[in-house]
């Protein structure tokens, strides 16, 4: 006969405090606001719930007067920390009557403040409240979310730090520079052969290859191989063009009755756009046209349809604007501005403002197309 478990003994907080330390975590800055004030905790318990819809999971201790602000406010930001940010990290988590001093944010779709320098932000509207313990266990459905490129900053054994980056997205990045840096040659045919040239392990060279194939950065032959795509210079103008007439016509059709929430997040598309350049030079090459993209996809999305956003998603901008620009650093300032001025309309519901703008971009975004192609061919 089986034995009935005998009674198990209860751990002590300090040992589970020791062993539980042993699991790494990201790190976070939960933020609200409540009648214009902000709050914001630093938490670490916190992960992703549900895709379908998207939800996230946080655990703050009600004890704390963010926790009793969330419940008032009925939603929360789950501000994802870069490394190198711990001081943020701190200055959240100690009591104080203005965390947010010298913290640059922006106020989201909920309006609630998001940290504008966090490598990620997703804003909640909570379903539901779970006590446990001593603290509250969040439920929220995810209504707006963002990332830029960059690494987490790590929580391990009561010390922040930097996780290391995996050898595939290392093995990715490297391959993808080879691509659109021009490098590409007979000599890079094979796996073997690439991961050979660059150090590193076949394996993740393989993954990164067979990415970048679905990327449309290369294809594979059996007689010959890995090559790089062609470039087409005028696939690229036809792309943009046909994603500044797609962008009219949303705009003449939906901007007078779209709400204050979708436009603030068309915003901040911009704002994070507007940050990976200095001037006249990018500072983050991938990363500018990547929120290049997303920031004319928040405009598309003004229509709340997917199959006008399916449209524009099968332009497949992103690794074309990738080649054209084949890693150069320096951007057009007029380019950066008129997309500003086309914000403006939009926030100011100026629908022939908008068109023109939108449309006075994707002209101006074929002719440096085509510039740079003409570049690259001599």
């Amino acid at each position: 006969m089986r034995r009935a478990p005998g009674p198990v003994a209860d751990i002590d907080g300090a040992t589970f405090r020791s062993v539980v330390g042993h699991l790494a975590s990201g790190v976070t800055v939960i933020t609200c606001a409540v009648g214009g004030t902000p709050h914001g905790m630093t938490a670490s318990s916190v992960t992703s719930l549900s895709a379908d819809p998207p939800m996230m999971l946080a655990c703050v201790n009600r004890s704390a007067p963010t926790s009793v602000a969330i419940r008032a406010a009925g939603g929360f930001v789950v501000n994802v920390l870069r490394a190198g940010q711990e001081h943020l990290a701190r200055q959240f988590a100690r009591p104080s009557d203005n965390k947010f001093a010298g913290v640059a944010t922006t106020y989201g779709a909920l309006s609630m403040p998001v940290l504008r320098e966090a490598l990620a932000c997703l804003e909640c509207e909570v379903c539901e409240y779970v006590d446990a313990g001593t603290h509250t266990v969040l439920l929220g459905r995810v209504v707006d979310a963002s990332a830029s490129d960059g690494e987490p900053l790590a929580y391990f054994r009561g010390s922040f730090g930097r996780l290391q980056r995996s050898s595939e997205v290392a093995a990715y990045l490297a391959v993808r520079r080879l691509v659109l840096d021009g490098a590409w040659g007979e000599n890079l045919r094979d796996d073997e052969l690439v991961a050979a040239t660059l150090g590193l392990d076949r394996r993740s060279v393989s993954q990164a290859l067979k990415q970048l194939i679905s990327d449309g950065l290369l294809i594979w032959s059996a007689q010959r191989g890995y090559q790089s795509c062609p470039s087409d210079p005028r696939a690229t103008q036809k792309a943009v063009s046909a994603r500044g007439v797609l962008e009219a016509g949303v705009i003449a059709v939906a901007l007078a009755g779209v709400g204050d929430r979708e436009l603030r997040t068309v915003a901040r598309k911009f704002a994070r756009m507007d940050d990976l350049h200095s001037e006249d030079v990018l500072v983050d090459v991938d990363g500018f046209f990547s929120a290049n993209v997303d920031f004319h996809r928040s405009i598309v999305e003004l229509a709340s349809n997917p199959v006008i956003t399916s449209a524009l998603d099968r332009l497949d901008l992103g690794p074309l604007l990738a080649r054209t620009q084949a890693g150069r650093t320096r951007c057009s300032g007029e380019l950066i501005e008129v997309q500003r001025e086309l914000l403006k309309a939009l926030l100011g519901r100026d629908v022939d403002a908008a068109i023109e703008y939108v449309l006075a971009y994707a002209a101006m975004a074929v002719d440096r197309t085509r510039e740079l192609s003409g570049a690259n061919e001599r």
